[in-house]
């Protein structure tokens, strides 16, 4: 599934054409508002959630820029990706990128979560 691919439901709600069933639009838009990764999240839907937070377009995380915004978005979507318990290859796959390299940026993002926890204990 691409970047930019979302369930009709979704897509019905982020675009108001919901024929009156307000309950399916409340679901829809719930699960388009929460950034915790789950197994009914799509790549698609975590790709857009982790980006809109970062400020980047979705779509860039497949790029291969390196802006320090988009680096961190990316890392946070692969880490999120591995958290709903797919594999280095498939994650790889979905970012256009070797496995080895999501490795690694999960590794980095790992570690600079650590470090966010330390400066945030220090600061108590």
């Amino acid at each position: 599934m691409g970047v930019d691919e979302f369930s009709e439901e979704e897509m019905t709600a982020r675009h108001g054409k919901v024929a009156g069933d307000s309950a399916l639009r409340d679901r829809a838009l719930a699960r388009a508002m929460d950034p915790s990764p789950t197994p009914t999240t799509s790549a698609g839907e975590l790709a857009q959630s982790i980006a809109r937070r970062h400020g980047v377009a979705a779509s860039d995380l497949t790029a291969h820029r390196r802006t320090n915004a988009l680096v961190r978005a990316r890392f946070e979507w692969w880490a999120a990706l591995r958290a709903q318990g797919r594999s280095f290859p498939e994650i790889g796959r979905l970012a256009c990128r070797d496995h080895t390299t999501i490795i690694a940026g999960v590794r980095r993002y790992e570690q600079m979560q650590r470090e966010r926890l330390r400066a945030a204990a220090g600061e108590l």
